[in-house]
């Protein structure tokens, strides 16, 4: 959510609005949707898949706005079953 508030130029008010403010942003509603599934995930592997949708939609966002960004956005940890972005 973060980032998201720094793509869109507007400061990350405190925890108590930065739900509330984040639907304001102008960003595409899969990205809501996207972090949503994320808190919604019954299990880690349900959990890690949606997290890496939700920062590729970031990564695509940050590249749409001529900022440089990373391709994929998420790559294997190691030898892990885990993945950092």
């Amino acid at each position: 959510m973060h980032l998201a508030f720094v793509l869109c130029r507007r400061w990350a008010p405190y925890s108590k609005w930065r739900g509330t403010m984040f639907r304001s942003l102008a960003l595409p509603t899969d990205l809501g949707h996207a972090l949503q599934d994320v808190l919604t995930a019954n299990d880690r592997h349900s959990r890690s898949d949606r997290l890496v949708a939700a920062l590729s939609e970031l990564a695509t966002i940050q590249r749409a706005t001529g900022l440089p960004s990373a391709d994929p956005a998420c790559v294997p940890f190691w030898d892990r079953p885990y993945v950092q972005g």
